[in-house]
């Protein structure tokens, strides 16, 4: 049995399909420019509350999901902006993701690179996921 954390970052890729994107688990995907945008979801730290008693931990996952795209006939500005809203449509207004834990977009980095051949845009929004799991098993969320 996997670690809640799993669970959460494959609701997050869930919560964010579809935009005509195709959405990764991983840190890490080998991605030509024939393969733009993509968004990568992944798992960067968390920490753990024990003092809310016993049999549960609350749990505070920071997760990145990352936007790669290549430049095209509008703004690469305007293009991350694009991709930024909708993924914030998905998961901010309800708060939620798949209705069970409590995320929000906390922050967003944005990244520009020219090649002289080749224009990427990246942004990367770090998003927040509260849940709680039983101390005798960190798979099963409570």
């Amino acid at each position: 049995m996997a670690h809640f954390r799993s669970t959460i970052t494959d609701r997050l890729v869930t919560a964010i399909s579809g935009n005509n994107v195709d959405v990764e688990k991983s840190r890490v995907y080998p991605t030509d420019d024939g393969d733009l945008p993509r968004y990568l979801v992944y798992a960067d730290d968390e920490t753990n509350d024990w003092s809310m008693g016993v049999g549960s931990v609350h749990r505070r996952l920071t997760t990145t999901i990352e936007v790669l795209l290549e430049g095209g006939t509008t703004s690469i500005e305007d293009q991350l902006g694009d991709h930024c809203e909708y993924i914030e449509n998905q998961l901010n207004p309800q708060g939620s993701v798949a209705d069970t834990l409590w995320s929000r977009v906390q922050s967003t980095d944005l990244e520009y690179v020219d090649t002289g051949h080749l224009k990427l845009g990246i942004a990367k929004l770090t998003v927040e996921v509260a849940y709680a799991t039983l101390t005798s098993s960190a798979a099963t969320a409570s």
